[in-house]
C-alpha cells in the first residue's frame, strides 16, 4: 500500500508537470486556470499525501519549476493557438480540481483536534529520534485504520497511529539506501531496532515476544499484532505492536513507569515494513486485555498527531 501511494504521488506530479509544459493556451485566463489547479493540487498533496519518499520539502523544487513555467507562459507572446486545442488542454482541470479539493479537505479536517475522550501520553521514543506518523489522523485518507467496520477489533483501532523513525533529512531509510523507495534488507530501515519507552505509568496487561520478524513486503495476517505490549494505564489499554522477535523487554504483570524501556521495534505481525503501531482503547475487563474496547484519541506531549506529524 505504501509503495503504491508513493509511486502514484510521483506519477501524478510528473503528469501535471508534463501537462503544464505541453498544454496550449489561448489567453492568460487559460494559464491561470491550469496553473491554479496545479498549485491547489500540490497544496492538497502537501496536506494529505505520503511524504517519506521523497520528504515533503521536495515539493519546493516542484513549486519553483511550476512557478517558472507560469512566468514563462505569462510573458510569452500570443501565438496561433486555436480554441479546440486550448479547450482540450484544459480538460485535465475537470479531474485535477476535484482531486485537489478532496485532498485539501481530507488533509485539513484530519488534523483538527478531535472530539471525544482523550488519553494524554508521553512520547514513546528517545529524545534524539525523529519519529513521524505514517498513518494517523481523524480522516480516512490520513489514517488507514479509520474506516467503517462492524469488527470490534477494527473499531478499537480506529484512532491508531503508525510511527516510523526518519533521518534528519526526512528519509525513513538509513544512509546508503536513500534512492531506494523500498529496500528489501530489514536493517535498511531506521525504524528497525529503535527503542520504545513506556508512554505512561501502569502495568503490563499482556505481551508477546516470540513471533518472527516478517520479510519486507510480507505480512502475518494470522497474528496481526506480532510481538506486542499492552499497558494498563488508568482506565485505558495502550497497545504497542510489531516489536522485534525477542525484543520485548517486559513481561505480563510488570509495573512500569513513564520512560521505562519496553523493547525494540521490529517487523512482526501484519506489517510490510518496520513501524510501531499504537492505539488506545477503553478497558472492558482488567483481567483480559484481549477484549476490544472503544477507541480513544491520544495526545502526545499535549499534541494531537496526524500523518506527517513528528515527535
Amino acid at each position: 500500500m505504501l509503495i503504491k501511494a508513493i509511486v502514484a504521488q510521483l506519477l501524478l506530479l510528473a503528469f501535471v508537470t508534463g501537462w503544464l509544459i505541453l498544454s496550449r493556451r489561448r489567453t492568460s485566463i487559460d494559464a491561470v486556470l491550469q496553473f491554479g489547479t496545479a498549485f491547489l493540487l500540490l497544496a492538497g498533496l502537501a496536506a494529505g499525501g505520503v511524504w517519506v519518499y521523497p520528504p515533503l520539502y521536495y515539493a519546493a523544487p516542484v513549486a519553483l519549476l511550476w512557478t517558472f513555467l507560469l512566468w514563462r507562459e505569462l510573458n510569452r507572446p500570443p501565438g496561433p493557438r486555436t480554441r479546440p486545442v486550448a479547450v482540450l488542454s484544459n480538460l485535465p482541470v475537470a479531474a485535477l480540481l476535484p482531486l485537489a479539493g478532496f485532498l485539501i479537505w481530507q488533509g485539513v479536517s484530519g488534523r483538527l483536534a478531535p472530539n471525544g475522550p482523550v488519553v494524554d501520553l508521553a512520547s514513546p521514543f528517545s529524545p534524539d529520534a525523529k519519529a513521524c506518523v505514517l498513518s494517523g489522523g481523524t480522516s480516512p485518507l490520513l489514517n488507514l485504520h479509520n474506516f467503517p467496520s462492524d469488527d470490534p477489533g477494527d473499531i478499537a483501532q480506529r484512532y491508531a497511529l503508525d510511527f516510523v523513525i526518519t533521518r534528519a533529512d526526512g528519509f525513513r531509510t538509513r544512509n546508503g539506501y536513500t534512492l531506494n523507495p523500498k529496500p528489501q534488507a530489514i536493517e535498511a530501515y531506521s525504524t528497525f531496532g529503535a527503542p520504545v519507552f513506556a508512554p505512561c505509568d501502569g502495568m503490563v496487561a499482556a505481551s508477546e515476544n516470540m513471533r518472527p520478524d516478517e520479510p519486507i513486503g510480507g505480512s502475518d495476517r494470522s497474528f496481526t499484532a506480532g510481538n506486542f505490549v499492552v499497558l494498563q494505564c488508568g482506565a485505558h489499554h495502550i497497545h504497542l505492536h510489531h516489536f522485534q522477535e525477542g525484543g520485548v523487554a517486559v513481561e505480563t504483570g510488570d509495573v512500569v513507569r513513564k520512560g521505562d524501556f519496553l523493547g525494540r521495534i521490529g517487523n512482526s505481525g501484519n506489517t510490510r515494513e518496520p513501524h510501531l503501531h499504537f492505539h488506545a482503547e477503553t478497558i472492558v475487563d482488567p483481567e483480559d486485555a484481549s477484549l476490544d474496547g472503544e477507541p480513544v484519541h491520544m495526545r502526545f506531549d499535549g499534541r494531537f498527531l496526524a500523518r506527517g506529524s513528528c515527535l
